[in-house]
């Protein structure tokens, strides 16, 4: 008798094991973004999959300043804090890639990466969450001022949806000193690098 009774213990238990794995799947998956294939461990994320972009991660174009220059910077799981928003701080990180891409190798401008620069200061107001996701997001640099031995940098960071409309996740601006590292500071902008950031009146092409 009790062997019987076991039996259709164990019977019930995995019925409602099988009751409730589905109801997940078709219930509390497709509410938090997941589906069945990534959960059983296709292509597994957390969140919602983005239609996949061809952008490669340096992609400038025009933006709604005609001195922007667009960059794509590439996001990294590690990225998000524990709501599963990209946490605050890597904003910044974004900021520093883009300016990295920004300055020219060679010609005017080339001097910054060679002599030096350092950061007097960089704001950000942070206006919708950014999520993970495999596509890059998009930063925009634009030259606002310059001045003796500094300029500035109004920033954001943003993406561009189907219908070509921006949702901008964040606005700011970056203070750039011109650094003599052997004497330890400030220097006065060479002619060469006050007139590449003037010449910045386009897109500049970062291939």
């Amino acid at each position: 008798m009790f062997a019987v009774l076991f039996a259709v213990f164990v019977v019930l238990v995995v019925f409602v094991v099988l009751v409730i794995d589905r109801s997940i799947e078709l219930v509390v998956y497709p509410i938090v973004g997941i589906t069945i294939g990534q959960a059983h461990g296709k292509n597994a994320l957390w969140l919602p999959r983005r239609k996949e972009s061809s952008m490669s991660t340096d992609t400038p174009r025009s933006g709604p300043n005609a001195r922007e220059t667009i960059i794509a910077v590439t996001l990294r799981w590690g990225d998000m804090d524990a709501f599963r928003h990209v946490n605050n701080v890597e904003y910044f990180r974004y900021l520093e890639e883009a300016r990295a891409r920004l300055f020219p190798t060679e010609g005017d401008g080339s001097s910054f990466l060679r002599r030096g620069i350092v950061i007097a200061s960089q704001t950000l107001n942070y206006l919708a969450p950014l999520t993970y996701r495999r596509e890059p997001v998009l930063v925009g640099l634009t030259v606002t001022t310059v001045g003796r031995s500094s300029f500035t940098l109004g920033c954001r960071v943003f993406d561009t949806d189907d219908a070509d409309t921006d949702v901008v996740f964040a606005t700011g601006s970056v203070v750039v000193v011109a650094f003599d590292d052997q004497a330890g500071r400030s220097r006065p902008l060479e002619p060469a690098e006050r007139r590449w950031l003037e010449s910045l009146g386009g897109v500049a092409h970062l291939d």
